[in-house]
Order: structure tokens, then C-alpha cells, then sequence
């Protein structure tokens, strides 16, 4: 039997193998469901921690403002800055172990910066760098529970991939590229 002849029966078996995988049901359980707390018109979740037992994302309150959300099996937590001064809106993007990272808006300095959680707005600390010069902004995108990863924009429009540390920025090994270039 040559391949040619071979051709058609293969392509009916694959056809038949890829009908079969696509017929599949999934189904889904809710874990503990995601409500919208007292005092905000609507919220969004970002990420769902490793362990599910934590999802953060943010609230939208009656004047607009964004305010981080920390859901856990016991309730939602408003995460938004209560102990740094001029932030009035924040985001939580991440969470794992009893960490969570994100941004805030601080109408002081005029920009959004990188910020540190570990369950609660009292907890928060600001990792926008302050040893790379004039820091246009910071995010943090990502923690392991134990490191933050983020990056930052400088006066020179080039954005930086770091990973912070107690307000400091460390440079990650050199596979890692920056995220994006503003012109």
C-alpha cells in the first residue's frame, strides 16, 4: 500500500478522532461565589490564587474610582491603600501565599505605582522604584508569594522588567526582556 492510497483513511480517522475530542462536556464548580461588596457599583476578578482559596481584583465605586478586592472563602476585603498617603484607587492583579501585588493611583505624585498587600489596606507598601531616576509609573504584575514582578516607565519612555523588593528594583536574568518600548 502506498502512501497516496493511505491518504484518505487517514484523514477519516483523523476527522473522526477530532469530532470525538470536541464532543467532550466540561463542567465547572463554583468554589464560593464572587459578589460585589456593600458600597461599590461593580467588580472584576483578575487572577485566582494557585491554591483557588484567594482571587483579587477591584471594585468600581459610586464616583468612578477603583478600589482593589481581595475574595476569600470568608468574605471580600478592600485592599485600597489606608496607610499611604494620596492614593485614592488601586488594582490587585495577583495573589499567592498571603501576598498580593497590583497598582495604585497616587493623585500626590501624579502617577501609578507598584503596590504590596498581604491581606489587608493597612498592609500596603509601595514598591515604585526610586533608585532608576525620574519613574513615570510602576506596576506590579505577578508575586510567588515571596517575589514581586513588575515593570516601570522612566524619563527615557523605555520600560524596565524588574523584580521589587522593598522598593527597590533587582535586574532579573538576562531571558527575561523588557515588556514593551514606549516611542
Amino acid at each position: 500500500m502506498n502512501v497516496r492510497s493511505m491518504l484518505p483513511l487517514l484523514t477519516a480517522v483523523t476527522l473522526a478522532a477530532a469530532s470525538r475530542a470536541n464532543a467532550q462536556a466540561y463542567t465547572g464548580t463554583v468554589l464560593y461565589p464572587l459578589t460585589t461588596p456593600s458600597g461599590f457599583q461593580s467588580s472584576a476578578a483578575s487572577f485566582v490564587g494557585a491554591s483557588a482559596s484567594e482571587v483579587v481584583g477591584w471594585g468600581t465605586t459610586p464616583n468612578q474610582d477603583y478600589e482593589a478586592l481581595l475574595w476569600t472563602s470568608s468574605g471580600v476585603l478592600n485592599l485600597n491603600p489606608t496607610d499611604l498617603s494620596g492614593f485614592d484607587g488601586s488594582l490587585a492583579l495577583s495573589t499567592s501565599g498571603n501576598q498580593q501585588v497590583g497598582y495604585g493611583a497616587n493623585t500626590v505624585a501624579g502617577n501609578l505605582q507598584a503596590l504590596l498587600w498581604t491581606g489587608s489596606a493597612a498592609s500596603a507598601v509601595d514598591l515604585n522604584p526610586t533608585d532608576l531616576g525620574d519613574v513615570l509609573e510602576s506596576h506590579a504584575y505577578y508575586t510567588n508569594g515571596t517575589q514581586q514582578v513588575g515593570d516601570s516607565y522612566i524619563l527615557t519612555n523605555v520600560t524596565g522588567t524588574g523584580k521589587f523588593r522593598s522598593g527597590t528594583e533587582t535586574d532579573l536574568p538576562p531571558e527575561i526582556i523588557p515588556l514593551s518600548v514606549r516611542a
